[in-house]
């Protein structure tokens, strides 16, 4: 992993990226962001050079050609001047190029211009969290808010015109005990409920359920 060169730009532009989530919307309705990474992606870097000798320029083509897209760390001259706080410079990010550099005359056979694209790796910002993400501070120390409290489940309403189970024999002998001593055959029917304890859609809210008992011969 060859070091870009040590070659100060005359300014720097800066994308500080973002963190990878996805949005859910939970059974209540309510919509919260959850981080699906601990890596931030998407950080740019633009570094123009204008009217710089064709050796000075002919160091970074080479090492683009040598790179062959392998991530590359960025020397502290690429920072020298920078006045942002240490939300970058202190950072060490690995970066690869956007696109192939290019030289352009500037007016003259002896000095050309270039603007290098930078595209950096994902860069580990600590454990996985969920909610927005917070502003402030340097990117080992972003975190998230807490995600808000769903609302509590409604509690159970009994319903008056729901019945309680209950269970209906009908017995039957099928020659195998006398009438009045036991139950042979039968037919439990038990009416239940979920009212008050399923939202629309989730769930069974009422029902009949009728089983038919046959012992074995």
């Amino acid at each position: 992993m060859a070091e870009y060169p040590a070659i100060t730009p005359d300014q720097r532009s800066y994308s500080l990226g973002r963190i990878p989530y996805a949005e859910h919307v939970g059974a209540s309705g309510v919509a919260y962001l959850s981080r699906i990474g601990t890596l931030a992606v998407g950080q740019t870097l633009d570094l123009p050079y204008d009217y710089r000798p064709a050796a000075e320029l002919a160091q970074i083509v080479e090492h683009h050609e040598t790179q062959h897209g392998e991530p590359f760390t960025l020397p502290a001259a690429i920072w020298c001047g920078h006045t942002g706080g240490a939300d970058i410079a202190d950072v060490t990010l690995r970066w690869i190029y956007a696109a192939a550099p290019e030289p352009e005359p500037a007016g003259s056979g002896r000095f050309f211009r270039l603007t290098v694209s930078l595209l950096a790796v994902g860069v580990s910002i600590g454990p996985t969290v969920s909610g927005p993400v917070l502003s402030g501070g340097d990117p080992e120390s972003i975190i998230g808010a807490a995600l808000p409290a769903l609302p509590p489940r409604p509690t159970p309403i009994p319903d008056p015109d729901i019945l309680p189970p209950t269970i209906t024999e009908t017995p039957s002998t099928d020659g195998q005990l006398p009438a009045g001593e036991g139950i042979v055959e039968g037919v439990m029917e038990m009416r239940f409920s979920t009212h008050g304890l399923a939202d629309p859609g989730e769930g069974i809210v009422e029902g009949v359920l009728d089983i038919t008992y046959t012992p074995p011969p």
